[in-house]
Formats: C-alpha cells, sequence, structure tokens
C-alpha cells in the first residue's frame, strides 16, 4: 500500500495538493497545510513549521527540484498525519554543493515540534517523509 492510500483508508479528513518543486512553492505549502487544519484543535504553526522543512528539503535535494512534489494531509479527532512525496534523492553528482552551510537543522526542528517523524523510499521509487502530530486526550473522556 503506498502512503497516500494508507492516508486515505485511515483518516477520515484528507487534504492534497501537488506542488513545483521549486523555492517559492514552499511558502505555498505553508498556506495550504494552514488553511486545511484552521479550526481543527491541531497547533497550525508547529505543522506548518514542519511541513516546511520537509517542503524544503523536497525542493533542495530531490529530483522533485524543478519538478512536482506532493503534500498529503490526514487527520482524526486525535492524530494529524503530513507527508511531503518527492521524486526520490538527486545523484550524487545533482546534490548542491553547500560550501557555507548555515542549515541542516531542518529535521531537528520537525523531532521537536511532532509527535513521531521518519521517512522512507517507496516501492514507486518516490521518496516519503512525515511527521505526525497527536493531540491529548480530553480529560473530560469526551
Amino acid at each position: 500500500m503506498t502512503a497516500p492510500t494508507m492516508v486515505q483508508q485511515t483518516f477520515p479528513h484528507v487534504a492534497r495538493k501537488t506542488f513545483q518543486g521549486d523555492a517559492a512553492s514552499v511558502a505555498e505549502v505553508r498556506v495550504f497545510l494552514a488553511q486545511a487544519l484552521a479550526g481543527t484543535g491541531f497547533d497550525v504553526e508547529d505543522a506548518v513549521l514542519a511541513v516546511d522543512e520537509l517542503a524544503a528539503n523536497a525542493v533542495l535535494y530531490s529530483r522533485s527540484r524543478n519538478d512536482k512534489f506532493d503534500v498529503w494531509a490526514g487527520w482524526s479527532a486525535s492524530i494529524l498525519q503530513v507527508l511531503v512525496v518527492d521524486e526520490g534523492p538527486l545523484p550524487e553528482t545533482e546534490r548542491p554543493v553547500e560550501l557555507e552551510r548555515c542549515g541542516g537543522q531542518g529535521l531537528r526542528i520537525v523531532k521537536t515540534l511532532t509527535s513521531d517523524y521518519g521517512s522512507y523510499d517507496d516501492p514507486n521509487g518516490c521518496h516519503v517523509a512525515w511527521f505526525r502530530l497527536t493531540l491529548p486526550a480530553d480529560p473530560k473522556g469526551a
């Protein structure tokens, strides 16, 4: 089962959009997720910052650069899962050279903000980076 199929079959609410693999699209990803999650109870700021990091990685380090990548969000009353699906890693010879690198903290940010995160290569050759946010149980038991 592919990641998007899992999201569609697991969560009652799903939002999906395809983005161009360029830097401007990272801002569009933030707006897309913020709008999708409005009123859900999830920490929209944390979700937007986490997806920003994963989308930036797709644009910088994958074959989706100058092509396309997908963002999927699925949620229930207490769990949000977001996936960024790109075209897989660039060959070593095409990876950007970063002589004076200032970044490199993106996945630490994702780890800090989310309940869980990870990545894997799916059977179709795509790379899936994901994170999950959970809401605490309702203390009233409702």
